[in-house]
């Protein structure tokens, strides 16, 4: 009983962590080829840059608040930081206390697959920068200790070392300058931060507070005084990796840490949800595991009808069968723009809905340009 038990859990695990979760992170990674999928030359084991740097980059989605919503869709939020460590929380819902596990893991997970997430970029909410499980800690410094602390590569090291080994994939070329870097970032103001933070030239490392070294990259970018300081007359040797800022550290391009500049790259099109780096070693790291484990479940249920119904199931399913949450959406990983339900009394949707009464019909909300009122049935 123990083994068919065993089976089976790992069997559907496998099948959602793959065709739910890290094809939603990355499209792109290859499809197990049955009966040929696995290699006995991949070694599977996990690399230190997806351990310690890349599958931290959900530190980066997390909000302030675990939304929680009853079965009557009656709010009852708790702080992130309220909820870390907290077991008593979990079934202490809307002030009622020892409340069945079912009904408050359903609780958590109407507020989950009603919520979004911070945007994977290089900022980190508050709660993980100020008070991490109650002490006054930065979780997105830990992650950059981490990195130095496990010998993981500058971000451009890392993507020199990728460059190499995949025969000089353009996609992993390492940045050549700080403008080059600058162009390939999410947020193009972010580079004010990052040579801020790293930048070797004189007038930066001459500050010694954050807002003096802020104001001595603005000049240098913008070629115009900030705070007094005269604009340096290599700025744009610096900004360019030329002239005394060639080679070496590229003015400091080079110690950029791979956790902080990886999250703030650009999202590739077609490639999912990282930038060129990491998604680089999320899709690298998924196939190895996929194709380097001769238990992979495509292949140990090759012709079973147990097959058919494994790759029939979802996550959605699953969390529906074990608690008291109902017609979650088939991708729980997506938010729904809109939820619309047959029985009107169960009617709810974020900004609409709330103020309806308790019919829970939906109410045009003014900051739209189209009248959701009208979606109502009857």
């Amino acid at each position: 009983i123990f083994q068919a038990a065993k089976f089976g859990t790992e069997m559907q695990y496998q099948h959602l962590v793959f065709e739910e979760f890290a094809r939603k992170i990355q499209p792109n990674i290859n499809v197990f080829l049955v009966p040929d999928g696995f290699d006995v030359t991949i070694d599977p084991s996990i690399v230190a840059e997806f351990a310690h740097v890349v599958y931290r980059f959900g530190h980066s989605m997390l909000t302030e608040t675990i939304d929680r919503f009853d079965g009557n869709f009656d709010a009852d939020h708790i702080g992130l930081i309220e909820g870390f460590l907290n077991p008593i929380q979990f079934e202490n819902n809307g002030g009622v206390t020892g409340v069945d596990a079912d009904i408050s893991a359903g609780a958590i997970i109407r507020g989950m697959t009603r919520q979004a997430g911070n945007e994977i970029d290089e900022f980190v909410t508050s709660a993980l920068r100020n008070n991490l499980l109650g002490l006054p800690l930065d979780l997105a410094t830990i992650n950059l200790a981490r990195g130095r602390d496990t010998g993981v590569p500058s971000l451009n090291a890392a993507r020199a070392n990728f460059y190499a080994a995949t025969d000089e994939n353009s996609l992993l070329k390492p940045y050549e300058s700080w403008v080059d870097f600058a162009g390939h970032l999410k947020h193009e103001a972010s580079i004010i931060n990052f040579i801020a933070a790293y930048g070797t030239h004189s007038l930066i490392t001459g500050q010694t507070t954050v807002e003096g070294k802020r104001d001595a990259a603005l000049t240098i970018i913008t070629g115009v005084s900030v705070g007094g300081m005269a604009v340096p007359a290599d700025a744009e040797d610096f900004l360019n990796a030329s002239g005394a800022y060639a080679g070496g550290a590229l003015g400091g391009l080079n110690n950029v840490d791979l956790w902080i500049g990886g999250l703030a790259e650009e999202i590739m099109p077609f490639g999912g949800m990282l930038g060129s780096t990491f998604n680089f070693v999320f899709e690298i790291q998924m196939e190895s595991l996929q194709s380097g484990d001769r238990f992979y479940y495509l292949q140990r249920l090759d012709g079973l009808h147990l097959f058919g119904e494994m790759e029939g199931n979802s996550f959605a399913a699953m969390i529906m069968r074990n608690t008291d949450a109902r017609h979650l959406p088939s991708d729980v990983f997506s938010t729904p723009g809109l939820i619309l339900e047959v029985d009107r009394t169960k009617q709810y949707n974020p900004g609409l809905g709330e103020s309806a009464g308790a019919d829970g019909i939906l109410v045009d909300d003014p900051n739209t340009g189209v009248n959701e009122a009208a979606d109502n049935l009857g």
